[in-house]
């Protein structure tokens, strides 16, 4: 079968080519439209690249859909749920469109407009929504709407097995260009006086993925994507920033004992510090984000991103004919 997938901007890009990877391996082909370069793209058989505007406005990204999906005859759409094209494409009747499924790559409780009620009149709904996370890890769930379910983690996940931590590593996790450099300074200074601690960049995934297995703790903005990926190896989550995302992380970590939770974009010294220190010192957080592990092993996104596809494209041989109609 043949899908789309459509990503809203750089940030988001990394893990819906982890899903487009896991789909190619299963015996889809892909196209895709992504923003921001690509460093893991499968082989797609077609890829739109927009210029200028990062995201593209709605009708250029909805525009950028449609011509993939009529030249690739796609049949199902699986985009992240910030893409600006969703609202614009789920107004359409089920028949003059693909099949359409959404990752969500943020907390739930701070999904984008386009999936509340507006004016009292139901928000038109995707067809699935997969969310980043697990039940045991609280996210603003509320209400969810039908078709709704858990992914677990998305991306290059540590190898499974026996794991031996080391109580001295840090890793950091620090988002894109100078908030990457400015957080990796501040946790290094904060960390400088902590005997034997060794702090590591997480700018390359293939070596973050094989260093999981050891680290300690995990100091991370508040990217639902890298927190997952820490949680699903069992390593507790140090989480800065004042977002919304971050407060539903930061409450998230909380609740269910896995980490802590910093309001602050780029905390001080003294207080990423005591923080740091209290997560690496006291072993329920590790305990807690062991638990949390264990409960992503029954939520493994390869299976259910090709169970969600089989449920999908198996009843619609006719739905293709009609995509790219505007009403």
């Amino acid at each position: 079968m043949k899908i789309v997938i459509a990503t809203s901007s750089a940030s988001r890009t990394a893990p819906m080519l982890a899903a487009a990877a896991i789909l190619e391996l299963g015996g889809h082909e892909i196209a895709i439209m992504e923003t921001g370069a690509a460093t893991c793209a499968p082989r797609a058989l077609h890829t739109y690249r927009p210029q200028g505007e990062r995201p593209p406005a709605p009708a250029a990204a909805l525009h950028a859909v449609d011509q993939l999906v009529a030249r690739s005859g796609a049949q199902l759409v699986l985009a992240d749920a910030d893409f600006s094209g969703l609202l614009p494409m789920l107004r359409r009747a089920p028949q003059c469109r693909p099949a359409i499924a959404v990752i969500g790559l943020r907390p739930w409780g701070a999904r984008p407009g386009w999936l509340c009620p507006e004016h009292g009149a139901p928000a038109p709904q995707p067809d699935r929504y997969l969310q980043l996370g697990v039940p045991a890890l609280p996210l603003g769930i509320c209400r969810p709407p039908a078709g709704f379910s858990f992914l677990g983690a998305l991306g290059i996940q540590a190898a499974p097995g026996a794991t031996r931590r080391d109580a001295n590593l840090v890793l950091v996790s620090a988002g894109f260009g100078r908030a990457r450099a400015n957080l990796l300074g501040t946790v290094r200074n904060a960390l400088a006086g902590m005997p034997g601690i060794e702090v590591v960049d997480c700018a390359d995934p293939q070596r973050c993925a094989r260093l999981m297995t050891r680290a300690a703790m995990v100091v991370s903005p508040p990217c639902l994507g890298s927190i997952v990926l820490a949680l699903q190896a069992g390593v507790p989550v140090l989480c800065t920033g004042v977002c919304s995302d971050a407060r539903l992380i930061a409450a998230a970590l909380a609740a269910s004992g896995a980490g802590l939770g910093l309001a602050m974009d780029l905390p001080d010294v003294r207080t990423l510090r005591r923080a740091a220190a209290a997560l690496l010192r006291f072993p329920r957080f590790a305990h807690a984000a062991a638990a949390l592990s264990m409960e992503f092993d029954e939520f493994q996104a390869a299976p259910r991103l090709l169970a969600m596809c089989d449920e999908l494209l198996a009843p619609m041989p006719s739905r293709v004919a009609h995509v790219g109609q505007r009403r």
